[in-house]
């Protein structure tokens, strides 16, 4: 049987008529943090189900002091980069004023997950719940999280995820029954249910989305139904399902629909939350050498042809949210498809979507092609919380799953949280949308367009080139503007447009860029 390396553990193995027992018990302290606890057990040729239950305590940190100091020194590091101004009023009330998701926190909690793997080494599903009741693998039936699938002999293995322990000792409890066969037992494979390529509308266009869904797979807190009854209440005419850390959703995805559902998973790591959008099968992070090189795993992502997005890289961090913080430095930026810049409510989580906007622009002024999203990270569609919330739109030829992730490929993506914003140029009579490169074959000016629709506030329109403001303009409540401005550029320049209320200065969207890449030096 496994072992836990640096805890306390007693087993205990008790055997029935129809089932075996097996008894895992420990306690963790706060160094055994962001590891992984391997348990394996052996599973005979006669077993038809397996039951996991899990639980531990305490859950919370009560210490009302302890939670105040160790908050602080995340809040502290959440605002580092933040204009100074702006950072001294938000640490003298950052409870109640600097980010209201913080309540949500206190008290700050311990986290443990559980990963279940088959005697061949394959993933069968992820504990994520917090519920003591036992869920179930089977070759007809499976918990949220977990796939159906045939309980070959050989020794499993339930690993556990130590993603927080803020108390000062865990104590956890690990329970696996072997339920017998029963006599004409089939087996469905889940493969068969995974594919759906076909395409819900055939017209060209731009289609809003959101990209950063959880269900009741995971820690959501409904189920696919439900979501999708959400969705259609917001006008969405694409999701993607990124559950953490299991891809056990894809089977409910129903084969048609007006919804279209893209596949993907949220890797939830110790050091960073990333996004793997248009995925077939699970990837794999349980290993401190795949975090190490976290660009294996984007590989791996890219080898399903699947698009890498990094989930919101400044949330504030350890231990409010466990590994929310991108801490992943050895990642190389070429290889990244998608950065999550808007994160969650415009005003609950301006400070980092700030940082998240200066990463982007630095990437893109090194030459990179990384494309701006945003993500809800929606947990609940019953939390009718509209104000400030994003929405990603993708121009694209057809909705259909293929058709999406090529429109997030290229670029031709805006994100708003109300009005429409459409970003065009033109050359030599050809028009370019954002995403696109226009080559300038010789030195002659080029023509923008900035279409604005629904705009429901006084606003201000900025234009950013190469990170910096080029120009700005004032914009009345209006159903529909038009501006068009000229640059003649000498150099690689990007161009993009973002749109803030003039009262509170919050943004309301943006566009991703339109580049000019100069073929003809000056001599």
């Amino acid at each position: 049987m496994g072992g836990v390396r640096g805890a306390k553990g007693a087993e205990i193995i008790m055997k029935f008529q129809e089932r075996s027992f097996l008894v895992k018990e420990g306690c963790l302290r706060r160094g055994d943090q962001k590891r992984f606890y391997p348990f394996v057990f052996e599973v005979p040729e006669s077993i038809g189900e397996i039951q996991v239950k899990f639980s531990y305590s305490p859950q919370i940190l009560k210490n009302k002091e302890k939670n105040y100091q160790m908050i602080r020194g995340a809040v502290e590091e959440y605002v580092k980069d933040y204009p100074q101004k702006e950072m001294v009023s938000i640490l003298n009330s950052f409870i109640k004023k600097a980010y209201p998701l913080i309540k949500k926190a206190y008290p700050l909690r311990n986290l443990l997950n559980l990963s279940l793997y088959d005697a061949k080494g394959s993933f069968v599903g992820r504990w994520d719940q917090n519920s003591e009741r036992p869920v179930r693998v089977s070759s007809t039936y499976s918990s949220p999280g977990f796939i159906s699938c045939k309980i070959i002999p050989g020794f499993w293995k339930v690993e556990m995820e130590t993603h927080a322990i803020v108390t000062e000792e865990c104590k956890y409890r690990l329970e696996i029954f072997l339920i017998q066969r029963t006599n004409g037992e089939n087996f469905s494979p889940f493969e068969k249910k995974l594919i759906n390529s076909s395409s819900y509308r055939d017209n060209k266009g731009w289609y809003k989305g959101e990209l950063h869904v959880h269900s009741h797979h995971s820690d959501g807190k409904n189920t696919l139904p439900e979501i999708i009854k959400g969705a259609k209440r917001e006008g969405l005419d694409f999701i993607a399902l990124t559950d953490h850390n299991t891809v056990s959703g894809f089977s409910f995805i129903p084969d048609k629909g007006d919804l279209l559902i893209i596949k993907g998973m949220e890797i939830t790591t110790y050091y960073g939350h990333a996004l793997a959008l248009g995925i077939i099968s699970f990837i794999d992070w349980h290993s401190k050498e795949r975090m190490r090189n976290i660009n294996n795993i984007i590989d791996e992502v890219h080898s399903q042809k699947g698009l890498f997005a990094i989930a919101h890289p400044f949330c504030i961090g350890d231990p409010v949210c466990a590994g929310c913080t991108w801490k992943l430095g050895n990642i190389d930026y070429q290889k990244v498809d998608l950065i999550e810049v808007w994160a969650g409510c415009r005003k609950e989580r301006k400070i980092e979507n700030y940082r998240s906007f200066k990463l982007w622009d630095k990437l893109l002024n090194q030459g990179l092609k990384v494309v701006g999203i945003s993500g809800r990270d929606w947990h609940d569609v019953n939390e009718r919380k509209s104000d400030g919330i994003p929405k990603t739109f993708v121009y694209a030829d057809s909705l259909s799953e293929d058709e999406i992730l090529k429109g997030l490929r290229k670029g031709q993506v805006f994100v708003s949280s109300g009005p429409q914003l459409f970003f065009s140029a033109e050359y030599e009579d050809k028009r370019y949308i954002c995403g696109d490169e226009i080559k300038l074959l010789e030195k002659k000016h080029v023509s923008f367009q900035i279409q604005i629709e629904n705009l429901k506030e006084l606003c201000q329109l900025q234009v950013i080139k190469n990170g910096l403001r080029f120009f700005s303009k004032f914009l009345i409540e209006g159903k529909s503007q038009r501006i068009e401005f000229y640059d003649l550029p000498e150099e690689e320049s990007w161009y993009r447009c973002e749109i803030y209320t003039e009262e509170d200065k919050e943004l309301l969207c943006f566009t991703n860029p339109i580049s000019i890449i100069p073929l003809l030096r000056k001599q």
